[in-house]
């Protein structure tokens, strides 16, 4: 890919909890403090009492709309990017959803059986599992970046492991994108 590197400026660590990927935060690592990170990283479960809206979530989500070929989401590590999740990639979109206690918004995807293993193999071909913060992903709409995450250690050793699921999380720091990205992706107006 010719793309320039996403911007800095914004950064998350993502996580993985007992089945489900999910973020340990969000927003800039400045405003986060340790404890947040700390804490809900190694939640065991998605406590959805955190959960500030009252849209749809995943088993109400629709396919996305976009072109299958479509980038939703990338990694980069030393400057090597890839493609690791592409609107083929995904079987299900649900409606966005916040988490005040750690100050994040999120999308819940489901992804195919093909997307999970492209997603974890994007990620082990660029990155350094040993050393996650190294690797970054990067969420698109439509063409452009809009959000610059690390790889969180529990993403990266399940990708080791090989327990990736199909539940996944796209990460946003601001809720004005993450009902964007939804829009984006169904094509439509309903998150």
């Amino acid at each position: 890919m010719s793309r320039p590197p996403a911007p800095r400026r914004r950064r998350a660590v993502l996580g993985i909890t007992a089945t489900t990927i999910v973020s340990a935060v969000a927003g800039c690592l400045e405003s986060a403090t340790e404890d947040a990170v700390n804490g809900h990283e190694n939640d065991s479960t998605h406590d959805s009492s955190d959960e500030t809206d009252d849209t749809d979530d995943l088993e109400d989500g629709s396919q996305p709309a976009v072109d299958d070929e479509t980038t939703l989401l990338s990694v980069e590590h030393d400057g090597d990017q890839r493609d690791a999740i592409i609107a083929g990639d995904v079987a299900t979109v649900g409606s966005a959803a916040s988490v005040d206690e750690y100050g994040y918004h999120y999308v819940p995807m489901e992804l195919t059986e093909d997307g999970t293993d492209a997603f974890a193999e994007a990620v082990d071909a660029v990155g350094d599992l040993e050393e996650p913060e190294s690797t970054e992903i990067h969420t698109h709409n439509d063409g452009e970046v809009v959000e610059s995450h690390t790889l969180g250690p529990n993403l990266a050793a399940a990708i080791d492991d090989g327990e990736v699921t199909r539940d996944f999380e796209a990460i946003f720091t601001e809720e004005s994108e993450a009902t964007a990205f939804v829009e984006w992706v169904r094509g439509d107006q309903s998150s």
